[in-house]
């Protein structure tokens, strides 16, 4: 929600040789997708000829078999040299089988030149881990000297602590990428970083490397502007209408909560009446009906009409009334059937219910802040409570002259009413004291929420622009507040309803979706100029040889390839290859990634 509409932009690198891929054991075969997707962000659609084995599937024959097929693909290779990448999770228990089986001896053609680099995944917290890394550890270093092999150690257990479950693909991303930088292929013009690392990792039989991800920081963006969420409705004012109660607040002035329901009646409601009535001519026709349909269309009889004084252009309630009594059952039947049940088995199944409830609470929302509610609304409950048995709603009479029919739908209508109104009113009573009941201490669950959310540990120079942003969203959209937000009981609930509020605001701004580069120009546009190298330089100011892979007794030293990895323009004019190491541009834009390649002593590993 918080990133760009995509991720990769930019034509993607081209691969230089056939990459075969092999999981071996059961959690690198759980990380397979961080390592497909990987070459596919930098390769885009070439990765698509690649081809992958695992332990069930690996066999000399099918490494061969595989490799044939890359081969035998056309412009999508520069060099038709084959890639072997083996990414083995050494702690797992079948590891005996599959060390046995990658010993049986691979055989191509020898027109066909092999490259093989071996990944080793160790978990340290494993039962048994620390025995299983040293024994297994050993026999493979031992083997790859013995077969001049080359293996890249990686372990969870990293010096700011342990990768957690989500973490631990980063192992197999980094992994990958110095796949990326070795088999890629360079133009003409281009720095070349392939060669030089594949021979690189050719020096030495053992190497590790260090790992550092930036990306947009979208956990702490989101944070921060719940926290201004929080805070613009707790500090949403004082009702600004001039209305001293609660039913002014609601239905406006000198209007009746009749009017307040007859309005939620017409925009939802009315549609659930018969839209054809013209049954309601075939009721039966006394001579009280007789008489009002004269009534209706305004015809007057007896001896002398002439000179009788000329009737009102209103329907006599009394002759009204006489008619409908004498067709009471029929009426009050068809009344039922057609009115009452479709409206009232509307009104309480889920879908009504929950409309209805959620129609007063934001209308409550909109009158009232939670103070207000705090101190209002019992009493109005109270009042509503009261009223709504038996209450007339003073609705006026259908007075109006028409055909029969249509004014027996507009009376139908009105008794409807009477009995919904009563409803909508006991609805509304209850939103009123549960509303109350919430805000009453509301305040402590929203600074709870607010001092949980603990924005002070967000960096400086990115939580003033986002929380400006925000608030300034929220003044020119007041009402998302008091749409979203209710009081309530539990931090949870309310950072879910601040969380809806912040959903609307991702849609209404695009700050909120920019990629990591436009992410910092957006925080640079809004700092004051003498912090902005420190916003660039933060990007690479990582100490990469204390950011390594696999404890050693000893840091890192001597030789070392590094690389940053990033999208074209994305602050290349502030890299250093000295320090930050070499530029190796993909097409993704979501992130920056640092790589240090190194080798290490076998006697240097802390088992």
């Amino acid at each position: 929600m918080l990133v760009g509409n995509s991720d990769v932009s930019g034509q993607g690198r081209k691969i230089n040789a056939p990459l075969l891929s092999i999981f071996l054991g059961q959690d690198a075969e759980a990380h397979m997708d961080d390592v497909l997707n990987t070459y596919q962000n930098c390769w885009l659609s070439n990765a698509n000829v690649l081809q992958s084995l695992t332990a069930q599937t690996y066999s000399p024959d099918n490494v061969l078999n595989a490799c044939q097929a890359m081969l035998s693909v056309r412009n999508t290779f520069n060099s038709y040299s084959v890639y072997l990448a083996y990414y083995w999770d050494i702690m797992d228990d079948k590891f005996d089988d599959i060390f046995a089986s990658i010993q049986a001896p691979l055989s191509f053609p020898t027109a066909v030149s092999v490259e093989a680099v071996f990944f080793l995944f160790c978990r340290e917290l494993l039962p048994g881990a620390k025995a299983r890394k040293e024994k297994r550890l050993k026999a493979l270093i031992q083997w790859a000297e013995e077969t001049k092999h080359h293996l890249v150690v990686l372990s969870d257990l990293t010096p700011s602590g342990l990768l957690g479950p989500d973490e631990i693909g980063e192992n197999y991303r980094l992994s990958a990428n110095i796949l990326l930088i070795a088999n890629s292929y360079f133009y003409p013009g281009e720095k070349e970083l392939g060669k030089p690392l594949a021979f690189f990792l050719n020096q030495h039989p053992v190497h590790s490397a260090s790992y550092f991800i930036l990306k947009k920081p979208t956990w702490d963006i989101a944070v921060a502007c719940l926290w201004q969420i929080l805070d613009d409705y707790q500090r949403l004012p004082q009702s600004t209408s001039h209305a001293s109660n609660v039913k002014e607040r609601l239905c406006g002035q000198n209007h009746s909560y009749a009017h307040f329901f007859e309005n939620l009646f017409q925009e939802k409601i009315a549609s659930l009446l018969p839209q054809d009535y013209s049954f309601l001519r075939y009721l039966p026709y006394t001579s009280e009906m007789n008489r009002l349909d004269d009534n209706l269309n305004g015809v007057q009889r007896g001896l002398f009409p002439l000179f009788r004084p000329k009737q009102q252009e209103v329907v006599s309630q009394e002759i009204a009334a006489s008619a409908l009594q004498s067709i009471a059952d029929v009426w009050n039947a068809c009344l039922d059937l057609y009115y009452r049940r479709p409206v009232f088995a509307w009104l309480e199944s889920e879908e009504g219910s929950t409309f209805i409830r959620e129609f007063f609470r934001k209308k409550l929302n909109l009158a009232l802040n939670y103070d207000e509610m705090s101190n209002l609304l019992l009493n109005e409950a109270r009042e509503l409570e009261n009223m709504a048995p038996n209450h007339a709603w003073n609705l006026p009479e259908i007075s109006e002259r028409m055909p029969l029919h249509d004014w027996l739908h507009q009376q139908a209508c009105r008794e409807l009413k009477i009995s919904v109104f009563s409803h909508l009113a006991n609805v509304l009573a209850t939103a009123m004291r549960e509303m109350n009941a919430a805000a009453n201490g509301f305040d402590r669950v929203l600074n709870a929420a607010k001092a949980n959310l603990q924005i002070h540990n967000i960096d400086n120079r990115m939580r003033p622009p986002y929380l400006q942003k925000t608030h300034s969203l929220l003044v020119t959209n007041r009402d998302l507040l008091a749409r979203k937000i209710s009081p309530c009981g539990d931090e949870d609930t309310l950072l879910q309803q601040a969380g809806e509020v912040f959903a609307e605001l991702v849609q209404l701004d695009p700050v909120y979706r920019l990629s990591l580069r436009d992410h910092y120009d957006f925080l640079i546009s809004n700092a004051a100029p003498a912090d902005v190298d420190g916003i660039i330089d933060s990007c690479f100011s990582q100490n990469m040889y204390l950011m390594n892979r696999l404890q050693t007794y000893t840091p890192p030293a001597g030789a070392s390839m590094m690389y940053c990895m990033l999208s074209q323009g994305d602050f290349d004019e502030r890299i250093d290859p000295q320090l930050h190491g070499d530029v190796f541009h993909v097409p993704r834009n979501d992130c920056i990634e640092r790589l240090l390649v190194y080798p290490i002593e076998p006697e240097n590993i802390i088992y």
